[in-house]
C-alpha cells in the first residue's frame, strides 16, 4: 500500500479566544508552565498540563532545587540579587519583526508561545522608547528656543548699547562742534578789534582846514589887515594913523598888539597854519594809549579830555582784551576734552556778557571752577542773538 506524506502547516490560531500559558517567570519561583496543547485531527486543542508523577518540580521534591540550579542568573534576577539593566532588558526581548514571525509558528512552538506574550513587552518597550525619543527631541527644541531667545535679548542688548553710544558720539560731535565755532567766532572777533584799532590810529583829513594844512581865517598868510579912514580928506591929522596896516592872526598863532594903530607892524605874526593839525592836513591823535570803548554808548571816546561821555577823569579800560578771552575759551576746551577723555561728557557752555571780566554773578555756574565765566568784549555782537 503506498502512502503519501503531506506537509503539515502551523495553524491559524485566534489569540483572543486560545488561553495562552504565563511564559514569564514569576518573582518567587521557576517557570512551570500551566497549559499543554496537543494536535489532534480535529483541530488545536489547548487542555491543562498535569504534572508528571516521576518528575515532579512541586517545592516538596527534589526537582524543584535542580530546575532552579541550573539557571542560577535567571533566579538571581528574580530574587533581585543582580540589578537589570534596561539595555539587556531590551535585548532579551526580540525586536517586533521577529516576534511577528514567532507568532505565525515559523520557529516553533515554544517560540509561537512566548512570542504571544512578549509581543505585548515589546509594544511596551516600544512606545517607551518612541515616547524618550518625543521627549528628547521636545528637549532639545526647548533648549535650541531658550538658546534663540538668549541670542535675541544679547543682540538687542549690543544694538541698544550701540545706539546710546552713537548718541553719546553725536552728543561729543555736536558740543565740540559749538565748542569750535565759538573759537572761530573769537578768532574774527580779535580780527575785527585788531582792523578797528589799526584804522583808528590811521591819520584822517582834518576838519578844521578840510586837509588843506592852512589857517581858513587868514588863508595861510599869517597876517590879517585893517584900515583906518580919515574923516576929513582936505584936513591932515599927523598925530593918527590913516592908511592900511596888518597884525597877527589869532587864529594861526598870531597877536595883535595894538601897534597897528600907529602904522606899526604886529610884533608877534601868525604862522599861517591850520593849528589842529599844524599844517599837515590830517590829524592822528588817536593812538593806542588814548582809545578806549566806553561800555554806556558803546562808541570811541577822546581820553583826557574830560566831557559828558567820559566825565572829569580819563576813560579807563571796562571790557577785557579778547586775547584773554580768546586763551579761556583754549583752556576751557582743553578741559573739556581731558573731561570727555575721563567718560565725563561736558554739556556745553555759554558765555556771560554781564560780569565784564570781574566776579561771576550769582545767577550764573561757572564751569572751570575758578569763579569767572567767558566775559568779554563782544556784548555788543552776540548781545541780541
Amino acid at each position: 500500500m503506498r502512502t503519501t506524506a503531506r506537509r503539515r502547516t502551523a495553524p491559524d490560531l485566534d489569540l483572543e479566544k486560545v488561553q495562552l500559558p504565563n511564559l514569564l517567570p514569576s518573582r518567587g519561583g521557576s517557570f512551570v508552565p500551566q497549559l499543554s496543547a496537543r494536535r489532534h485531527s480535529g483541530g488545536p486543542s489547548l487542555t491543562p498540563a498535569t504534572p508528571s508523577k516521576t518528575t515532579s518540580l512541586t517545592p516538596q521534591s527534589g526537582g524543584y532545587a535542580l530546575a532552579e540550579t541550573r539557571n542560577l542568573r535567571r533566579l538571581s534576577k528574580q530574587r533581585g540579587l543582580v540589578q537589570r539593566d534596561e539595555e539587556a532588558q531590551d535585548e532579551e526581548i526580540p525586536s517586533l519583526e521577529e516576534l511577528e514571525r514567532d507568532l505565525q509558528g515559523w520557529n516553533g512552538q515554544w517560540k509561537k508561545k512566548k512570542a504571544a506574550v512578549l509581543i505585548l513587552e515589546r509594544l511596551r518597550l516600544d512606545q517607551e522608547a518612541e515616547d524618550r525619543r518625543r521627549e528628547e527631541l521636545e528637549e532639545r527644541r526647548r533648549k535650541q528656543e531658550e538658546k534663540r531667545e538668549q541670542m535675541r535679548r544679547i543682540m538687542e542688548q549690543e544694538q541698544r548699547e550701540l545706539q546710546e553710544e552713537i548718541k553719546r558720539h553725536e552728543a561729543r560731535v555736536k558740543s565740540l562742534n559749538a565748542a569750535k565755532a565759538w573759537q572761530n567766532f573769537a578768532h574774527r572777533i580779535v580780527a575785527l578789534q585788531e582792523k578797528l584799532i589799526e584804522e583808528l590810529k590811521q591819520p584822517w583829513t582834518c576838519p578844521t582846514c578840510s586837509g588843506s594844512g592852512l589857517c581858513n581865517r587868514c588863508k595861510g598868510e599869517g597876517t590879517l589887515s585893517v584900515t583906518y579912514l580919515s574923516s576929513n580928506v582936505q584936513a591932515r591929522n599927523a598925530d593918527a594913523f590913516r592908511g592900511r596896516c596888518v597884525y597877527g592872526c589869532h587864529a594861526c598863532g598870531g597877536i595883535r598888539d595894538g601897534r597897528d594903530v600907529y602904522g606899526y607892524e604886529t610884533a608877534e605874526l601868525g604862522s599861517g597854519l591850520c593849528l589842529k593839525c599844524a599844517g599837515q592836513g590830517y590829524r592822528s591823535q588817536y593812538g593806542s594809549a588814548s582809545v578806549s570803548k566806553h561800555r554806556a554808548y558803546g562808541r570811541v571816546s577822546e581820553c583826557g579830555k574830560g566831557g559828558r561821555v567820559c566825565g572829569p577823569q580819563p576813560c579807563r579800560q571796562i571790557w577785557p582784551s579778547l586775547r584773554e578771552v580768546l586763551a579761556q575759551m583754549e583752556e576751557l576746551l582743553r578741559v573739556k576734552a581731558l573731561m570727555e577723555h575721563a567718560g565725563a561728557a561736558l554739556r556745553g557752555f555759554r558765555l556771560c556778557f554781564r560780569s565784564a571780566g570781574r566776579q561771576c554773578l550769582p545767577m550764573s555756574r561757572c564751569l572751570h571752577g575758578s569763579g569767572r565765566f567767558l566775559c568779554g568784549w563782544a556784548v555788543l555782537f552776540v548781545e541780541g542773538m
